[in-house]
């Protein structure tokens, strides 16, 4: 009974231990698996650090971008600020009078004259006289034709027409 006994102890012992090895390779494999995925997760982690880093840096850039631009608008704005306070109104700028407004329109014809020869300067003088001739200045009403004449008088006035 005894070497029977001790045959079924040794059954039983070889059974057990051939668990016990099934159970330490699951063991190990598990082992082997949650250290590969350790390593994965590492790997993750030490990529998503790198991400967080890049982030932070373009975040960094991206507000010291800002603040240029934001430092620009202010400047831009206290410039248009001056610019508005110094230069004169619209109403400034406007003709105080049907003279003022002769007197331009005459500086503003006779000026192309001073650059040319004698000969194209009287063919100058004379398409001027033609554009502003009284007759020719009818048509659009208003007293056009007191302005017309007028301007031909200023020009034929000024210094840059006698010059010539």
């Amino acid at each position: 009974a005894t070497s029977g006994g001790g045959t079924i102890k040794s059954v039983e012992l070889r059974l057990q231990v051939a668990s016990l090895r099934r159970e330490l390779d699951e063991q190990r494999f598990a082992r082997s698996r949650a250290e590969a995925e350790a390593k994965s997760l590492s790997a993750e982690v030490e990529r998503l650090g790198e991400d967080r880093e890049d982030i932070l840096r373009r975040l960094r850039s991206a507000e010291r971008a800002t603040m240029a631009s934001d430092m620009q608008v202010r400047q831009l704005l206290a410039l248009a600020e001056r610019e508005k306070v110094q230069s004169p109104s619209r109403r400034d700028l406007a003709a105080k009078s049907i003279e003022d407004v002769i007197s331009s329109l005459v500086s503003l014809e006779l000026r192309q004259l001073s650059s040319l020869p004698s000969q194209e300067r009287a063919a100058a003088k004379r398409k001027l006289l033609l554009r502003w001739h009284p007759d020719k200045n009818v048509g659009s009403g208003g007293g056009c034709s007191d302005l017309a004449n007028r301007v031909v008088q200023e020009m034929q006035g000024r210094p840059e027409w006698e010059s010539s």
